[in-house]
């Protein structure tokens, strides 16, 4: 490929760097995340006790009390452990592209493809549960749409690099 022809990632870079700070950011955004949701299953109690506080305000009946409790908690149980997921796997994945850019290897990127539609799967589901067992949130939503969209984009990209190493690769030229 002549260098008029080089591949470019963020309009800006080749393919192989834009891979790489792309998964740098991703993996260092995951991390936030990640730290982010065992902060909130460390005070999930007492945000389970602050709504049993405002069930008795509200004077809720005992058994109304009690599953309101209940599917609140279960609620924010699965919010929170699929968002752990979520950071967690994209922190490992991340990993693995970096080391697929590093080595040059396209096999190294393949299972970011698979991540990329599960996780896309998954942040959906935990937008739903959020939202019809709590209430809507924007604040979910941004981080939602977020997530998908830089997880996405990256895959695009990792996809054009992992076309390229194999072409790299069948006819025997370096990347750059």
């Amino acid at each position: 490929m002549s260098p008029s022809q080089q591949r470019k990632c963020c309009h800006f870079t080749s393919i192989k760097t834009g891979t790489t700070l792309l998964a740098l950011i991703n993996c260092v955004g995951s991390m936030i995340g990640a730290t982010w949701a065992i902060i909130l299953i460390t005070t999930l109690p007492h945000q389970v006790s602050k709504f049993k506080g405002l069930n008795r305000m509200y004077v809720l009946e005992g058994d109304q009390q009690e599953a309101g409790t209940q599917m609140f908690e279960i609620a924010l149980w699965t919010i929170i452990i699929l968002y752990l997921m979520v950071f967690t796997c994209n922190i490992v994945f991340s990993i693995v592209v970096l080391h697929g850019v590093r080595t040059a290897n396209p096999s190294c990127l393949t299972p970011w493809f698979w991540w990329t539609g599960v996780s896309f799967l998954i942040l959906i589901i935990n937008f739903l549960v959020k939202t019809f067992a709590l209430m809507f949130s924007l604040p979910d939503l941004v981080i939602c749409l977020s997530c998908m969209v830089v997880n996405i984009y990256l895959g695009l990209v990792v996809f054009s690099l992992r076309k390229q190493l194999r072409e790299q690769l069948s006819t025997g030229n370096e990347i750059k």
